[in-house]
């Protein structure tokens, strides 16, 4: 329910002066802005470093499987044992 009197919007039994309600809208929107483009670049850059870990990871496999490629080819069963433990 809004009405204008006298230069006031009444808005739910308040009264605010004309141009305060669309400030306080657009400082929202402005807020709510300011957040969400927080938020995308908290999450940009939690994802960057999130793309690190699996290549650590797949070089370290890549390596293992090399040393038990090496070892199966030499006939090595103590190295081929370790890796089994």
């Amino acid at each position: 329910m809004v009405r204008e009197e006298e230069g006031c919007y009444q808005v739910c039994h308040y009264a605010y002066p004309i141009g305060t309600r669309e400030n306080a809208h657009q400082l929202m929107k402005i807020r709510v802005l300011l957040f969400v483009v927080a938020s995308l670049a908290v999450w940009a850059l939690d994802s960057a470093a999130a793309q690190d870990k699996p290549e650590i990871v797949s070089a370290t496999i890549l390596a293992l499987e090399n040393k038990w490629n090496a070892a199966y080819k030499r006939g090595d069963i103590a190295t081929m044992e370790s890796f089994a433990c």
